[in-house]
């Protein structure tokens, strides 16, 4: 396999700058302060130059939404551990949450940004931080440590389970962000009530 030419070097780290700095903007100011213009400031580069690598604003938003997605799944690999699946499937949730809370300007720009094109139940439930969801809920329902009162199966389940903890971090993240309750402390009850109504 042939090494990549100084050339593809230079296009692939100029492409990541622009991608570091779109992310800086976002996680500083939000996504609506993210401009071609305000991107080629940070790097020192001329506006026009940024379309050789993206043909618009909106493909660096897609971008860095894969790249949201990436960091999500890394940070659910990283510290979803536990004997049990309830245990994992707690760390998972808690996981989640974290990274909504360390992250949250990347967390709203992953989850209200419309893409250009649909994703499929079969493209959520692959090589993602949904896929180890799912894994924790199939081991769980094999196991027999999990179980529905409605005969839903590991799919119906996390399914359920995702949007459950996703309308935790939007709350957290929109309507309660100024809450003067202990929203963690609810979280981590609610979190706890979901899982044992599994088992």
């Amino acid at each position: 396999m042939q090494s990549k030419s100084p050339r593809a070097k230079r296009h692939a780290r100029t492409r990541e700058a622009i991608l570091d700095a779109a992310l800086q903007i976002v996680t500083e100011s939000g996504k609506d302060a993210l401009s071609i213009r305000e991107i080629a400031g940070r790097i020192d580069y001329s506006p026009s130059g940024l379309y050789e690598y993206f043909a618009s604003k909106e493909e660096i938003i897609e971008a860095l939404v894969g790249e949201g997605f990436a960091r999500l799944t890394v940070c659910l690999i990283h510290e979803v551990q536990g004997e049990t699946a309830a245990a994992r499937l707690l760390a998972a949730n808690r996981a989640y949450l974290k990274f909504a809370q360390q992250e949250p300007q990347l967390y709203l720009l992953m989850f209200t940004c419309t893409p250009s094109q649909s994703v499929s139940y079969a493209e959520l439930s692959g090589d993602s931080a949904y896929s180890k969801l799912l894994q924790i809920l199939r081991e769980g329902v094999q196991s027999g440590e999990f179980q529905s009162s409605t005969a839903a199966g590991p799919e119906e389940l996390t399914y359920t389970s995702w949007a459950f903890i996703h309308g935790l971090a939007m709350l957290q993240l929109t309507l309660m962000r100024n809450s003067p309750e202990d929203i963690d402390a609810l979280h981590e009850r609610a979190l706890q009530a979901f899982v044992e109504r599994l088992q």
